[in-house]
């Protein structure tokens, strides 16, 4: 049995349908337990309660507390859950006797994942600009959040707790909002960066003393990647570093040609569409690559390719959601999903 982060799982009554939607569609159990500030829980939420919601008619500005199940599937201790309670809940609250949300139960168990994460947010943005001139790209807005918490968040829920983030560019903002990550439920360090250091030149700021594994992410990739998969590859393939390959395709506006040494046609192919893996900005590390980096410039295919001369060096084949804010119309294209 495991336990789900509150900060993930837990909703005010007053956020509207619209937020509410956006937050369950990136927990992994389809439901929110709706709370009061004093964590008083008031009901739930689901994916489908949503949907009956707005086909009879409801707005999708109004608040949940329109819409919530106010009699929900509680139990006062881990021993009153019966082994047939998961056949009808995902998820179950653990309350006290004022109904205050003390844990939130899976069937799952506890899985193994990254030791920590480091996000990337020291680039200027300079394809965003206007939008970078007073904020760094990984704070751009999106759903009233910056880019960077739903990075957080997303990978609290595989239970990574620990985060450093790699700062340069307006690193006062981001600072300021983070903190020390408690307000997330988390433990947040940052590695300034005193010139530029590159893609993976940061890695030397790292001071790590026991063996591991960390994931990597560009502060403007926004994924809907299973961790937990993206880990269990990794570690199955006992690799020293894994990029995480996503799948693009090129539709191709003419015939092709396929020839031989000859110049003899084989065949012709009416505009065929060609699939490849592009770099997606993700990766899984080893620690101990870390202890061959000097504080010097260095970009990630720099990095990959001197690893890759000693150790294993694989891609993960990744077919879920990805989204690069590389240019105004992917921040836009992100904001209205």
């Amino acid at each position: 049995m495991a336990g789900l982060d509150k900060t993930i799982y837990t909703i005010s009554p007053d956020v509207s349908v619209c937020e509410t939607l956006n937050r369950i569609n990136k927990n992994k159990f389809k439901i929110l337990f709706v709370c009061d500030v004093e964590s008083h829980l008031i009901g739930t939420v689901t994916d489908g309660d949503i949907r009956r919601y707005l086909i009879n008619a409801g707005n999708i500005d109004d608040s949940i507390s329109n819409l919530l199940n106010r009699n929900p599937f509680v139990v006062y201790n881990h021993s009153e859950i019966e082994e047939s309670d998961w056949d009808k809940y995902k998820a179950i609250p653990i309350v006290d006797e004022s109904y205050r949300v003390l844990e939130i139960c899976t069937q799952e168990k506890e899985q193994k994942s990254f030791d920590f994460a480091l996000l990337m947010a020291g680039g200027e943005g300079k394809r965003l600009r206007p939008l970078t001139n007073d904020i760094p790209k990984p704070m751009l807005p999106v759903h009233n959040k910056p880019l960077l918490e739903h990075q957080i968040l997303k990978l609290v829920n595989y239970n990574i707790k620990k985060f450093y983030i790699s700062v340069n560019y307006l690193s006062d903002y981001i600072i300021d909002y983070f903190g020390d990550g408690s307000r997330l439920g988390v433990q947040i360090e940052y590695l300034k960066e005193d010139k530029k250091l590159g893609t993976a030149g940061c890695l030397s700021l790292l001071d790590v003393v026991e063996e591991g594994d960390f994931i990597l992410l560009n502060g403007d990739v926004v994924t809907d990647l299973n961790v937990n998969k993206f880990y269990q590859f990794h570690k199955n393939n006992d690799s020293m570093l894994t990029i995480c390959g996503k799948d693009y395709s090129v539709p191709m506006p003419y015939g092709i040609i396929e020839y031989g040494a000859n110049n003899e046609i084989r065949n012709i192919v009416e505009k065929p569409t060609y699939t490849y893996f592009c770099n997606s900005g993700i990766y899984a590390l080893n620690t101990n690559i870390v202890k061959g980096i000097e504080n010097d410039y260095l970009d990630m295919p720099d990095l990959i390719n001197q690893v890759k001369l000693e150790s294993k060096v694989y891609i993960y084949k990744m077919y879920e959601y990805w989204n690069d804010i590389g240019q105004i119309d992917d921040y836009n294209r992100e904001c209205n999903r």
